[in-house]
């Protein structure tokens, strides 16, 4: 790993790719910036100090949602026949590493985040220009980043400045989801928006998919209201009023569920809509 990281980083300052390698630090020749090294981890920034930290744990993929589903489905089909031994592939904004599945493979893989979780090489601010070597990836892998990013256009820049000729980005963000993460939620993106960024980044190939169908919008909402807001609400301070009404809403959550199982499996034919989806997975090819 130490080879492949001193093959591809940058110096924030200067813009080398020459570095001397310590036991807990690497020093640009040129300008001598020194960037520290914690357990196998290069430290180009600290942590903000006003981000929730993620609960690093084993991924429950009975708990994932539709979304994260299909994008998994989604990289791993574009994945799947990609020379494992020889491509480098890096993910930005790996947190703590919900594709691991997907990446273990990959012997030249690294991940980029902010925060020191287990599978991340770098910790780099994801704002700025990042420390990474120009055409230095042959594949990015960057899941539910873009709407926590103040400044999106730099960031695609930046994914098209890291990328190979030839090589391409694995994209995936929300579309019609609760505020997360706060106060690091930005945006929400149309699959105009989506193109109009990818396109001034200067990339060559831009393949857009919609996730979801209108039914899928109506039960992932159902889901959300019921779970973050009906049932967790406090309409009395009558206990017994306020039990009565919850029990009420459990009921008629149960009911809506048996409906939607009834008629589930006719939904699956439904085409997406780029006007109701859940979200958008992307290929953009340099």
């Amino acid at each position: 790993m130490r080879t492949l990281i001193k093959k591809i980083i940058r110096c924030p300052n200067c813009g080398s790719t020459s570095f001397d390698v310590g036991a807990k630090h690497i020093s640009c020749k040129k300008c001598g910036n020194y960037i520290p090294m914690t357990d196998g981890k290069l430290f180009f920034t600290n942590p903000p100090e006003d981000a929730r930290e993620l609960i690093e744990k084993p991924a429950n993929k009975n708990k994932w949602s539709k979304e994260r589903w299909f994008a998994f489905d989604y990289f791993k089909q574009r994945l799947a026949s990609e020379d494992t031994k020889e491509k480098v592939l890096c993910d930005i904004g790996v947190g703590t590493g919900p594709y691991r599945e997907l990446t273990t493979p990959f012997s030249n893989f690294f991940g980029v985040d902010f925060f020191p979780y287990s599978p991340v090489d770098i910790v780099a601010d994801l704002r700025k220009p990042l420390p990474i070597a120009d055409n230095s990836c042959d594949i990015i892998l960057c899941s539910e980043v873009l709407e926590h990013l103040p400044n999106p256009g730099l960031f695609v820049k930046e994914m098209g400045r890291i990328i190979r000729p030839g090589g391409y980005g694995l994209v995936s963000v929300p579309f019609l989801h609760v505020v997360h993460y706060a106060p690091y939620d930005f945006y929400r993106y149309t699959n105009f928006g989506l193109e109009y960024l990818f396109k001034e980044a200067g990339f060559s190939s831009i393949e857009i998919v919609n996730v979801g169908t209108p039914f899928d919008v109506y039960h992932s909402f159902e889901e959300r209201f019921f779970s973050a807001y009906f049932l967790s609400y406090r309409f009395s301070n009558n206990k017994l009023v306020n039990t009565l009404i919850i029990l009420w809403g459990r009921a008629i959550r149960k009911i809506i569920n048996l409906l939607w199982k009834t008629v589930s499996h006719y939904t699956k034919a439904m085409p997406s809509s780029t006007e109701t989806g859940l979200a958008f997975c992307l290929k953009v090819i340099k």
